[in-house]
């Protein structure tokens, strides 16, 4: 198929002649498409159709001839353009020519049709036509591309100079001996300068006394940086006290080096910034007596709490009938119930504060899972409820983590479940997600239940401290709303996220995925005591030190029910004094005392000169103190241990062993 070249239209009111003028165009020009019509005014409505590179048209037909044909295409200004080219069975006498010329025709061609010369004339005619539309075209294409960047050019001059007058900061353009090339209306306004013209004015002469040897100094240092930003106090017009922020940088322009520098007020920003330092001091202020005021109601809280619980815990030691034991099992749980819930009280408190601190340390799995069956399986007794707990077995191993915080949150999500379902099942499972890497372990952990669920609106809602899923919790069941708050802050501080799925009537499953470290070394899991509740056979020689008479009464009645043999000192003075003359196997030493703390007693004790051999002795703490940085202020004064009031017997009496065979 061959290339189109032009494109042509005939006119002439006889058919026989277009079909003349069809063939010589397809023999002489083929490719050239041909439209053809035997009506003057048929052949107009074609042309402004389809745009012909050429007409040819009869010079005499009837309606209308090709001289009013080619008068109504050239005062056309969509058709103008197009050459027409005439054909006249007459000879082209000067009068016919003149008449077709003034027309708009640009060539003849007489009958009989010579075929080479009409295809000579079309080629010459249509060439010049495409020559011509192709110039007019491209002379059209750069007037507007001109006009375009012209008005483009104008736009961008008229936006620079916008947003150069209309820039918050001052700007001044000049040369490295400070010459002003340009400045903008804001340094027109610092510099408080009025004349119109400050080409080739120096900078250094219109700024304040006070300002000008700060810039002098600065400007030399862009010999060496290519920029520089400093701060300059600067006189203000009604003389308060003020700086402003300069930046100045190098522009290197047609080999010409110039400085750009901006002038920012910043006295607001300084005052705020000093506004802020006040404001931070009392925040810590006020943070720190928050501190202060936590950790002596815990203390307060706690003193008395540990008297009750222990006075139960021996209570519970004796002959007791069922309602008996009833009753104190139920005081036991309260008191319980009230540590874990001043235990949120001062967590939430350290995390808000950004004080909460992730130990991580060795652990495994399997003993994780055995402490979340132990707590719970005397709760679940009482319930038709179904505890499963599903280990995978790439989780047998052993990983570095905050054992204690993992937890804590399982003991807070599995004791949800058990609050709030009444039958059914409650599973926990545990399990490995890929590794994007060999040193990290990301365990994912579900704790699900058939419980009574959560609202869709709700389910955001109860992360939020001190909100419950429904109203109606508050009446139904126990607790304050710290528990979700807790878990989610404390699953972001060991690197994890966690998330709620929920229907009501159906239940509720709770994810949270958390990353664990590989050990450098493998760990061999050592067992604990086995026998955490008594004393194994072994009876030591216990000094207890405690100022209140109740926690003295509940921690020596639960120590010599377990055949320990405890002498009691009320003071730190008189702890040092009784071990200065009598031998004992372990101290259990309260923190907060009259006289002498606990604290201060320690550290004595541990002093070799004044105590020789004893000043080894191991050294429980017991103290109401729960605030972040207490437990490692008490092992650092030299105890061995920590146990938190109220003290649970089994606890105690579990590290108490501990502690005892770790001496050795």
């Amino acid at each position: 198929m061959q290339k189109e070249q032009f494109r042509l239209l005939l006119i002439d009111d006889r058919a026989e002649n277009l079909f003349i003028l069809e063939e010589i165009i397809d023999l002489h020009l083929p490719g050239c498409k041909v439209f053809s019509s035997t009506s003057a005014k048929e052949g107009l409505t074609i042309a402004a159709r389809e745009m012909p590179d050429g007409i040819l048209v009869d010079f005499q037909m009837p309606e209308m001839d090709g001289v009013e044909l080619c008068k109504r295409v050239k005062s056309d200004p969509k058709l103008n353009s197009i050459p027409v080219i005439m054909i006249t069975a007459h000879q082209t006498t000067p009068s016919i020519r003149i008449r077709g010329l003034e027309a708009g025709a640009v060539d003849f061609i007489s009958r009989p049709v010579d075929g080479v010369e009409l295809t000579m004339k079309l080629k010459g005619v249509l060439s010049t036509r495409k020559r011509e539309t192709e110039l007019i075209r491209e002379k059209r294409e750069l007037e507007s591309s001109f006009a375009l960047q012209t008005k483009r050019l104008e736009r961008t001059e008229e936006l620079y100079q916008t947003l150069f007058d209309s820039a918050g900061d001052a700007i001044v353009f000049h040369d490295e001996d400070g010459l002003i090339l340009d400045v903008n209306q804001q340094a027109r306004q610092l510099l408080r300068c009025a004349s119109p013209v400050l080409f080739g004015v120096s900078l250094f002469d219109l700024l304040p006394d006070s300002s000008s040897e700060c810039f002098m100094n600065n400007i030399k240092l862009l010999q060496k940086k290519d920029n520089i930003v400093f701060e300059c106090p600067f006189e203000a017009c009604d003389e308060k006290e003020s700086f402003v922020s300069v930046r100045s940088n190098i522009l290197n322009v047609s080999g010409a080096r110039f400085v750009l520098s901006t002038f920012r007020d910043i006295t607001q920003q300084k005052k705020s910034q000093q506004e802020l330092l006040i404001a931070k001091q009392k925040a810590e202020e006020s943070n720190r007596s928050k501190s202060e005021f936590l950790a002596n109601m815990s203390h307060e809280i706690r003193t008395p709490l540990n008297g009750i619980m222990g006075m139960l815990q021996l209570m519970q030691t004796t002959t007791l009938n069922s309602e008996q034991k009833e009753y104190s099992q139920v005081g036991l749980n309260s008191c319980k119930r009230l540590t874990r819930l001043l235990s949120d009280i001062l967590d939430l408190s350290k995390i808000e504060a950004g004080k909460m601190s992730i130990e991580n340390r060795p652990f495994c799995f399997p003993d994780i899972m055995q402490s979340v069956n132990e707590l719970f399986r005397e709760s679940l007794d009482n319930k038709d409820i179904e505890l499963t707990i599903k280990l995978d077995e790439n989780l047998k191993q052993c990983l570095v983590g905050d054992s204690a915080r993992l937890l804590q949150v399982l003991f807070n999500i599995v004791g949800n479940a058990v609050k709030f379902t009444e039958e059914g099942t409650i599973a926990v499972e545990i399990m490995p997600l890929p590794r994007n890497s060999p040193e990290i372990y990301r365990v994912l952990f579900c704790v699900s239940d058939t419980g009574i669920g959560i609202e869709d609106a709700k389910q955001q809602e109860v992360f939020k401290t001190f909100v419950q899923g429904e109203e109606a919790y508050k009446r139904n069941f126990q607790g304050a709303g710290l528990g979700l708050p807790i878990i989610t802050r404390l699953v972001g501080l060991m690197g994890g996220t966690a998330c709620i799925s929920s229907e009501v009537g159906v239940g509720t499953d709770f994810y949270f995925c958390i990353p664990f470290q590989v050990p450098a070394e493998s760990i061999k899991e050592v067992s604990t005591d086995s026998c955490p509740h008594d004393t194994c056979g072994r009876t030591y020689d216990v000094l207890l030190a405690e100022d209140d008479a109740v926690n003295q009464l509940a921690i020596r009645g639960i120590l010599e029910k377990h055949g320990h043999r405890v002498a009691t000192v009320g003071t730190g003075k008189d702890a040092l004094e009784y071990l200065r003359n009598h031998s004992v196997d372990l101290v259990l030493m309260d923190i907060r005392m009259p006289e002498m703390d606990g604290t201060e007693a320690i550290v004595r004790i541990r002093d070799t000169e004044e105590f020789g051999a004893k000043a080894t002795i191991p050294i429980i703490a017991i103290t109401a103190h729960a605030m972040t940085g207490d437990k490692a202020g008490f092992i650092a004064a030299g105890a061995d241990r920590y146990l938190s009031k109220p003290v649970d017997a089994a606890e105690m009496l579990k590290l108490v062993n501990q502690v005892m065979e770790t001496k050795g």
